[in-house]
């Protein structure tokens, strides 16, 4: 593997998160990277975060807002569960800064702190067993530590923070929201999501209702 930087995986906690009942959190509209003005109009909780956001950040018209809430179940994960830097920027010379907030204790992300090597390449095949073997010999030395986000606190983090998603350890919501500020045009990165607008990135949603015996079949593990 050839090196081209050595990089600091950190988080830095900001602030505490006012509370909100979980009836709250599951009403709340997810939002695909939209402008700060539009994500205003997602919910009490959004609005709350915006609020909380350094003044440099609010007044940044690049920053975007992304946010995802989920109901899971013990055991289900809310994304892919391998350690990944976000935004798939894979070199040393481009920042893109994270303000994330967890609402609801189910599924707590696991973040890696320490001194980690950035590999030449770090495709998706490539970068999973990369960074798995990179973290089990890491925590294994010392070298590194590893943390779980704390629901409630607002953090921040950028694109050389190693990180993944950790399986729900009991049922309920999950709400993640993120500020992004710093992530290229869309039309700038070979690592951006397809869609008509230069800015635009998308969710997926499944909105299917079983309605015959055959698909309630198929689909009674999400319901027990």
């Amino acid at each position: 593997m050839t090196t081209i930087a050595t990089v600091q995986s950190s988080v830095e906690i900001l602030a505490t998160f006012p509370d909100f009942p979980e009836s709250a959190i599951c009403d709340e509209v997810s939002q695909a990277r939209v402008s700060i003005d539009e994500a205003m109009l997602a919910g009490p909780i959004h609005r709350a975060f915006i609020e909380m956001l350094p003044e440099a950040w609010r007044n940044d018209p690049g920053v975007e807002i992304f946010s995802r809430t989920v109901w899971l179940k013990e055991g289900w994960y809310p994304m892919a569960p391998s350690f990944h830097l976000d935004w798939g920027q894979d070199d040393a010379e481009t920042t893109v800064e994270t303000i994330m907030l967890c609402l609801g204790d189910a599924s707590r992300t696991e973040f890696i702190l320490g001194a980690i090597e950035l590999p030449e390449r770090n495709n998706e095949r490539h970068g999973k067993v990369h960074w798995d073997e990179l973290v089990a010999a890491g925590l294994s030395s010392g070298r590194l530590e590893s943390w779980r986000i704390e629901p409630g606190k607002l953090i921040r983090f950028d694109n050389r923070t190693l990180h993944r998603a950790m399986p729900a350890e009991k049922t309920g919501w999950r709400m993640l929201i993120r500020a992004i500020r710093g992530l290229p045009m869309q039309s700038e990165t070979p690592h951006a999501h397809s869609g008509t607008s230069p800015r635009q990135f998308t969710t997926c949603r499944n909105n299917f209702v079983p309605q015959t015996a055959a698909e309630k079949h198929l689909y009674r593990l999400y319901r027990d």
